[in-house]
């Protein structure tokens, strides 16, 4: 924040003007009686105004800025939050996974693949996920903190499934069964159904909520009852399946009351009623463009699209076991419903057909 007369003892009269009239200086002050500096105009617009020549005013508005910079890195710099946080990351990889597929962006699967690496390696120790990671000022290494929440397995999975779109990995598919497994085991209520938002052996609390409300994150167990859905028809384990469902029975209710609230459990009701599409795509995985072109064409929400090498060793158990040497070295593709799959389509034109 900048009071006037700290900008105009700081320059010359020639670059106060320029600053004034890009940032708005001699505007009403926009932050509690100080200036935040932010464009008022297009650069060129602040030019003409001024009746300067360009390059004479990029030289000023330069020597100007950083004279402000100079005097601004001889404050006390605010504190840093240097923690890293699960359920963020979870967010981040299913951002960076779905834009890198869409947009055809290997660098932001590549980025979604290392986060989801540190996750793992960091973060998931002894079958029990954390929730932060903290780095304390002048230490090389982080330590793990705080025993995972709801959200950080549910939005950590959600990260997971749309990375195994982007890019099926090995160590990602196991991951995501093991954090499946481990979520129901700790938050489950196998009583009354949904997911608590603590662990069942967390500190004990006076209510232990379980969080159904969109707010300005996603609430765990619609994302938890939706990618457990997801992860049950792709690996076909009904004990997902039955829980997603436990869960959304236990919500009915509160999605009756305020169906406006509740969008991600809308959401995951929407996949339990109509099941979700798959298309599996076999193969070395050269020239995969067309295929991904063909199955990811017009909006289709509920597709699930996955590249599955045949060196996998984590695959849904409903493909074909037994593949010739002569399949295997070619893309073939399956249309999946409700565990079943369509015989192995040859060619992109025939899998858009069958689509």
């Amino acid at each position: 924040m900048w009071r006037r007369d700290q900008v105009k003892k700081l320059v010359n009269e020639d670059e106060y003007l320029v600053l004034e009239t890009l940032y708005g200086l001699d505007k009403p002050a926009n932050f509690e009686g100080k200036w935040n500096l932010h464009r008022y105009d297009a650069w060129r617009a602040v030019v003409e105004r001024l009746s300067l020549q360009r390059p004479e005013a990029d030289e000023l508005l330069t020597s100007g800025k950083a004279k402000l910079l100079a005097a601004r890195e001889s404050r006390t710099r605010p504190s840093l939050d240097h923690k890293l946080l699960t359920a963020w990351n979870g967010l981040a990889i299913k951002g960076l996974a779905k834009a890198g597929a869409r947009l055809k962006r290997s660098d932001w699967i590549d980025a979604a693949a290392s986060a989801a690496d540190f996750l793992r390696e960091a973060l998931w120790v002894e079958g029990s996920l954390y929730a932060t990671w903290q780095v304390h000022p002048g230490a090389e290494e982080g330590t793990p903190k705080h025993v995972g929440y709801l959200d950080d397995y549910a939005n950590l999975l959600d990260g997971l499934l749309a990375l195994l779109s982007a890019r099926w990995r090995e160590a990602d598919a196991q991951f995501a069964l093991a954090l499946a497994d481990a979520a129901l085991s700790r938050f489950y209520d196998t009583e009354d159904g949904g997911f608590f938002f603590t662990a069942h052996d967390s500190e004990a609390l006076i209510h232990r909520p379980k969080p159904t409300m969109d707010d300005a994150l996603p609430p765990g167990n619609g994302v938890m009852a939706r990618v457990l859905l997801q992860l049950g028809h792709l690996f076909g384990e009904t004990r997902y399946l039955e829980a997603a469902r436990g869960a959304l029975m236990w919500a009915r209710s509160t999605l009756e009351q305020y169906p406006a609230g509740h969008c991600s459990l809308l959401g995951a009701l929407h996949l339990e009623v109509q099941a979700p599409q798959l298309v599996i795509v076999r193969g070395p995985g050269d020239d995969a463009e067309p295929w991904r072109d063909a199955a990811t064409q017009g909006h289709h929400p509920d597709r699930g699209v996955y590249f599955i090498p045949y060196s996998a060793q984590t695959v849904p158990p409903f493909l074909p076991k037994l593949v010739s040497a002569d399949v295997q070295a070619r893309n073939v593709a399956y249309v999946c419903t409700e565990l079943a799959c369509s015989l192995p389509l040859d060619t992109p034109e025939a899998l858009k057909a069958a689509l």
